[in-house]
Order: C-alpha cells, then sequence, then structure tokens
C-alpha cells in the first residue's frame, strides 16, 4: 500500500503551507532479507556504481547566461514575478481510474 504523510511546517514557515511525503508501505512483494545496496549497488539514474561516478568528477556546472533564455520568444509569454510558492496536487480517491 501507499502512505501520504503531512510534514509539519519548519520554525518560522507559514502555518498554511502543506508538505507531502508518498511512501510505498511494505506489501506482499516486500523483501527484508534483501539489501538493496549489496544487491543493486549502481545509480538508478546513471546505471554505474559510485565508484564509477566518484573517478569521472565533472566541473561545476555554470549557470545559463541570462540572454540564453527567451522566454519572450514563447507564444502567449507574460512578463510576471513568479509565483513564491505552487502547491502540489493533491491525490483523490476514486472508485476506478
Amino acid at each position: 500500500g501507499w502512505m501520504l504523510t503531512r510534514l509539519k511546517p519548519k520554525p518560522g514557515e507559514d502555518e498554511n503551507k502543506k508538505n507531502w511525503l508518498l511512501f510505498k508501505e511494505r506489501d506482499l512483494a516486500a523483501d527484508t532479507t534483501l539489501n538493496i545496496l549489496e544487491a543493486r549497488p549502481e545509480s538508478v539514474k546513471s546505471g554505474r556504481r559510485i565508484e564509477e561516478l566518484v573517478a569521472e568528477k565533472k566541473p561545476p556546472r555554470l549557470p545559463p547566461k541570462p540572454g540564453s533564455l527567451k522566454p519572450g520568444a514563447l507564444p502567449g509569454a507574460v512578463r510576471g514575478e513568479p509565483p513564491s510558492r505552487i502547491e502540489p496536487q493533491l491525490a483523490t480517491q476514486v472508485p476506478k481510474p
């Protein structure tokens, strides 16, 4: 099953701010004897082991130059301030998808 957990706001944060975590709980397919770090030590993202990633050490990425982003070229783009926070879409229970 799944567990949806609401986090308390950090000290000084807006009390109305709602942060959530979605956890996969134990189920019939769960194997408590399996150590996933030993069984599958490779990176989920790259498929490589941590030793390969550390040895490769890439230079830090530079932020894009301000002139390289052209949001005004997008159809319907309107200049404005970004929202301070975007509320996540909450899941709702339905009988069938």
